[in-house]
């Protein structure tokens, strides 16, 4: 490499070591990159070294253009208490959270690095408030987020996304490549006369949180459906051994959580298949602290306002309901069949990713259509009217004692629609931000395996 090249020392923003990284990442030699980019061995090694600073600031968005290397002298705590703010601004955007008490999260977080025997964290580390100033400044965090601002009331903020926003992403984009995508939590294998003991269990990390998924489902206004990631606890679980191509894509962490980082893998997979067809699509997310705001080629983001989906976003106006009513027929299904030929009744997630996909694909353009149309596509094209739900076999469920007493099939259908699909707020929940930041070993224990399996497995056709 000619020397000349390095006599003036560039300065790079977090941005640009980013796109570096992502080079490197997709197969450029070091070699190359050094001599494209005019820096030496040492720096791209420096910026291997930061990977995890720099992925934190582009996944924030914050501090894109800042040039400065200096880094967290505790990476581990930085990166888990921006993920704890980030949630807390996404759940509860008025609150406010003084300096202190962001120090006393950061020292909670210290803690329970020690007893993880985490490196570097054995012995006592220094924090004060001059080091939550420096995570402040690191992460371009204002006052004015740290006190927190008033928002708009949810049906002032919804008609103003229905009557500016979306009129204006409508005439960028057709419908038919307008999208909406949002995860959903999922209790697997729970059969109605189990209901009982998972009724107000939001699976914080308790025995529960074994038996949940996180599934992500997209869809577009025309009622074209993308393939839904589904996100387990297991990476290899014993299932799947053997298995060449899953029904569903699928990622895994230790608590099935959606993060930014699988989120952005989605996505950014996604834009590659919407580069080769030399299509541009319009996403419609929520504002939940695992999307992150990325500027993609051929996948344009658009945000709805806070405490509005209710009332703007087409999954939750009855896409995802839809959704699991599929799938818990398949379940009470496949427990009937296991009263009747008293072989008793088992499910890996195998079969569970079998099920959710035909369940995706028995939600019909039709119902995708009505529900764009419940949140501001009044004029899309006019289209049949949809059937009501078939329930009949809740009532042989019933006829067979296999439902709780009380329990209809719509709240069957609903019961773990309050799951948590990510980390929320509360510092009870920083074990699992921690463990949603670390992945899982390819040895996982297999979620299969329950102490709660009704025994042996029998085939549904």
């Amino acid at each position: 490499m000619d020397s000349s090249g390095l006599g003036k020392r560039k300065r790079f923003s977090f941005a640009e070591k980013y796109k570096i990284l992502k080079e490197l990442d997709a197969g450029a030699k070091r070699p190359f990159l050094e001599q494209k980019h005019g820096i030496s061995h040492g720096t791209l090694a420096g910026f291997l070294k930061d990977r995890a600073m720099i992925e934190t600031s582009i996944a924030s968005a914050s501090n894109l253009d800042s040039k400065s290397t200096k880094l967290s002298r505790y990476p581990e705590i930085d990166t888990a208490l921006l993920e704890w703010f980030r949630c807390l601004k996404s759940t509860a955007p008025d609150e406010s959270v003084t300096c202190p008490f962001l120090l006393e999260k950061a020292i909670c977080i210290a803690e329970k690095l020690k007893v993880r025997n985490v490196p570097g964290y054995l012995e006592p580390v220094f924090l004060d408030l001059n080091w939550i100033d420096r995570w402040k400044k690191r992460h371009n965090i204002t006052s004015r987020q740290i006190s927190g601002e008033s928002q708009s009331a949810d049906h002032a903020g919804a008609d103003n996304w229905i009557s500016t926003q979306l009129k204006l992403i409508r005439e960028e984009f057709e419908d038919k490549d307008i999208f909406n995508a949002d995860e959903t939590g999922l209790f697997w294998k729970m059969t109605p006369d189990r209901t009982l003991s998972f009724r107000g269990d939001l699976c914080k990390g308790g025995k529960r949180s074994k038996e949940r998924l996180t599934v992500l489902v997209a869809a577009s206004a025309l009622g074209e459906r993308f393939p839904q990631l589904v996100i387990g606890k297991s990476k290899r679980p014993h299932c799947f051994r053997g298995v060449l191509n899953l029904p569903v894509e699928y990622d895994a962490n230790r608590t099935a959580w959606m993060t930014s980082e699988i989120f952005e893998k989605w996505l950014r997979k996604l834009n590659n298949s919407m580069r080769f067809d030399d299509r541009k699509i319009a996403m419609i997310l929520d504002n939940f602290s695992g999307h992150p705001n990325l500027n993609l080629s051929h996948i344009k983001l658009f945000f709805l306002p806070p405490n509005t989906a209710s009332m703007t976003q087409p999954m939750d106006a009855g896409i995802i309901k839809n959704l699991k009513h599929h799938y818990r027929r398949f379940l009470v299904r496949k427990r009937l069949l296991a009263v009747d030929s008293e072989t008793g009744f088992k499910l890996d997630l195998l079969q569970a990713l079998d099920w959710l996909k035909m369940s995706w694909d028995n939600v019909t353009p039709t119902t995708i259509k009505h529900c764009y149309q419940h949140v501001g596509f009044k004029d899309l094209p006019a289209t049949e009217e949809t059937s009501a739900p078939d329930t009949s076999i809740w009532s042989s469920a019933e006829e067979a004692g296999l439902v709780s007493d009380g329990l209809s099939f719509e709240d069957f259908v609903a019961l773990d629609d309050g799951v948590a699909i990510g980390p929320g707020a509360n510092g009870l929940e920083i074990d699992d931000i921690l463990n949603s930041l670390h992945p899982p070993s390819d040895d996982d224990v297999d979620i299969e395996n329950d102490d709660n399996e009704y025994p042996p497995n029998i085939h549904v056709p």
